[in-house]
């Protein structure tokens, strides 16, 4: 029987990569939890579940009564400028060409059958998510992060959590 991730994961994705990206800058206040709950259709206990993860990874840090605040960076072993042209899209594509294509070969040659379940979950998101024609960035992540896990190279799934 296939494990489907909890929905605590997938606003904790949803919302790592939003930091990742540079959509919630360091030290900003993230929205309200009753905003974020809506946003992603979850109730605030799975909310909090994710934003406790983000806490303990020290990507956030909470204010008694003040809300919940992106951390600074303290050092990024793996680091990108941010996307902002035209050009940086491009360049950003064919960096994740090269990259993501090796990572597949490499998840080919090294996959077991615990990654190959994780790699099967995520593509039924992705199923899920374009069956009710919904944007699911957090399917989409999980289906790139559970290849790179596959490829059994920490520095492909570093690299995927650095750009993405």
């Amino acid at each position: 029987m296939k494990q489907r991730k909890s929905l605590a994961d997938r606003v904790y994705h949803s919302l790592f990569s939003r930091i990742s990206n540079g959509d919630y800058p360091a030290n900003q206040k993230l929205p309200p939890e009753n905003t974020l709950s809506q946003e992603f259709g979850v109730s605030r206990p799975v909310l909090r579940t994710a934003l406790e993860r983000l806490r303990q990874e020290g990507l956030v840090y909470s204010r008694q009564g003040a809300g919940n605040y992106v951390r600074a960076p303290q050092s990024t072993p793996v680091g990108f400028a941010r996307v902002e042209t035209l050009a940086d899209i491009q360049r950003c594509y064919e960096f994740r060409l090269n990259l993501e294509t090796k990572t597949a070969e490499l998840a080919a040659e090294r996959h077991n059958d615990e990654i190959l379940n994780e790699i099967e979950q995520a593509l039924d998101l992705l199923r899920d998510a374009t069956g009710s024609q919904q944007h699911r960035e957090d399917a989409d992540f999980d289906f790139h992060l559970a290849i790179s896990k596959a490829s059994n190279n920490q520095y492909f799934e570093a690299t995927l959590c650095a750009i993405t």
